[in-house]
């Protein structure tokens, strides 16, 4: 998730993440980040089709801690792929991996803990446990990340999450990562402003410091040539075989490292990303570069915040998106995802005049997730 080797990066290098106490303040999550994280931190079964008692304990837990020091929470899911179909190579990666996950846990005395494997209804339960507790939630209708910086942007308030795509947005109130967010360990209010979370915020600002005058507007631009879940042009691997990367190759692990550490170096000689590209592009073949050039300029807009207003969907209850718009879908359709209701949108939709009622009546309920996740947290 996010830009390959960079959490890992600024994990190395303490002095980009700064002390923060979370308290008395509203805060926009990323929920599949964050129900990963609880899912695998509760020790809940992986082997048997999914324990989800103790994850909705740690739910309940995880957003009673928030109340507990005043703090006013937003969960934000990722909805379906978008038409363009960026990510499909990088989600077929992910899904070949669970596979052989699968498969592990399937054998008799093998396969470990399962890693990274979850049970198929984990997002529901996760779903199903704000709604009992009140959490409010809204899902897109493609990924969120773009949303997501744009109402915490809007709100002036922390993100978090623990996808590095967010050390590259500019967000007024700073990515927290959720492995620094010690939720477990509520300070007490021995001060006037009461219970507090000790956390982390990642500082662009001193991120950006640490290469000389690196530009913010730059940074967009290195994830993209670093690679990202929809971005990995090899013909960029010409450049890199070509350039020489300042200060690539001393005091950090690894390979991955030094490539970012070289060409963040590399990209503080420039004042803006269209110098950048038009330097990167000289090392290309004349034929390639001006494909190259759009792919670079198209792909930097995924790091601009959305102008969707989600705001306007938990104040009202109206979610307007270009993409849902494109999309033809009924408007009960749009509403139940953007509420988080695990709907297939397809093109049979578009244009039928039959109403919600009239679906429900064709799809039997016993087959919807939302019944069955009820089920099973009620078991």
């Amino acid at each position: 998730m996010g830009v390959p080797g960079l959490t890992g990066f600024v994990e190395e290098h303490g002095g980009f993440l700064a002390a923060l106490r979370v308290r008395r303040t509203k805060l926009v999550i990323d929920g599949s980040s964050l129900y990963h994280r609880l899912f695998f931190a509760c020790g809940a079964d992986v082997r048997h089709g999914g324990d989800y008692g103790p994850f909705a304990a740690a739910v309940g837990a995880f957003f009673d801690s928030l109340r507990a020091c005043g703090v006013a929470p937003c969960v934000v899911l990722d909805g379906g792929r978008d038409a363009a179909d960026g990510k499909l190579a990088t989600l077929r990666s992910r899904a070949a991996e669970r596979l052989r996950a699968a498969h592990g846990l399937s054998r008799p005395g093998g396969g470990g803990d399962g890693g990274g494997l979850l049970p198929l209804l984990a997002r529901e339960a996760f779903v199903q446990a704000l709604r009992r507790l009140g959490v409010p939630l809204a899902q897109c209708f493609a990924e969120a990340d773009r949303e997501i910086a744009a109402l915490a942007n809007r709100w002036g308030c922390p993100v978090l999450t623990l996808d590095s795509d967010f050390c590259i947005f500019d967000l007024r109130g700073g990515y927290c990562p959720l492995s620094h967010f010690q939720w477990q360990s509520v300070c007490g209010g021995g001060d006037a402003l009461g219970c507090y979370i000790p956390a982390k915020c990642f500082s662009s600002e001193k991120f950006c410091s640490h290469f000389g005058r690196l530009n913010k507007t730059l940074l967009p631009l290195f994830a993209v040539m670093s690679g990202n879940d929809y971005v990995n042009l090899p013909a960029l691997e010409v450049f890199f075989s070509k350039a020489r990367l300042p200060g690539g190759c001393c005091g950090w692990k690894g390979r991955k490292h030094a490539r970012i550490q070289g060409l963040l170096n590399w990209l503080s000689r420039f004042s803006e990303p269209t110098e950048a590209i038009e330097n990167v592009l000289q090392y290309l073949k004349k034929h390639q570069r001006e494909e190259i050039r759009e792919l670079l300029q198209a792909s930097m807009e995924g790091y601009t915040p959305s102008d969707v207003n989600l705001e306007d969907f938990f104040q009202h209850g109206n979610y307007e998106s270009q993409a849902a718009r494109k999309s033809d879908l009924p408007q009960w359709v749009l509403d139940a995802l953007a509420k988080g209701a695990h709907v297939m949108p397809s093109n049979a939709f578009a244009g039928d005049s039959r109403s919600e009622n009239e679906y429900s009546g064709i799809c039997p309920q016993s087959l919807t997730a939302p019944c069955c996740c009820n089920l099973l947290l009620d078991t």
